[in-house]
């Protein structure tokens, strides 16, 4: 009875550090794998930098909007510290497809955007824009 005691206690030291060996190694894998994310989120966060410093241009923004209320005469602007507001209480639907576009399409942080039907062809809009 001693002896088989003693084989199941050889037996176990024996598998402790294999066992512990084995978790080591998945353990380092795990580190390995960490550290490529690691490395894959800093090159993506520099990519989004770059892009951001790109397309948050503010100059470039405050005349495309220039541009934008130019070309319709309808909209009244008012400035609210670093909030833009575009309003018309009667503007042509052709004329707000082509405003909202223009607002979606390039890079304003629109805060908010209300369009309401007065009629069959004309309708009321509301935009903030944060700078």
């Amino acid at each position: 009875m001693r002896s088989v005691n003693l084989v199941y206690m050889f037996v176990l030291l024996g598998m402790l550090p294999i066992f512990s060996i084995w978790k080591l190694h998945s353990e380092k894998e795990n580190v390995h794998d960490l550290r490529s994310n690691y490395t894959q989120t800093l090159e993506m966060a520099k990519k989004l930098n770059s892009l951001k410093k790109e397309y948050k241009d503010n100059r470039r923004l405050q005349s495309e909007l220039q541009r934008v209320i130019a070309q319709n005469q309808e909209l009244q602007v008012k400035k609210k510290g670093d909030i833009t507001v575009l309003t018309s209480q009667n503007i042509n639907y052709m004329k707000l497809n082509n405003v909202v576009s223009k607002l979606f399409n390039d890079s304003f942080n629109l805060q908010k955007i209300e369009i309401k039907r007065v009629d069959d062809i004309h309708a009321q809009l509301y935009v903030e824009i944060k700078w």
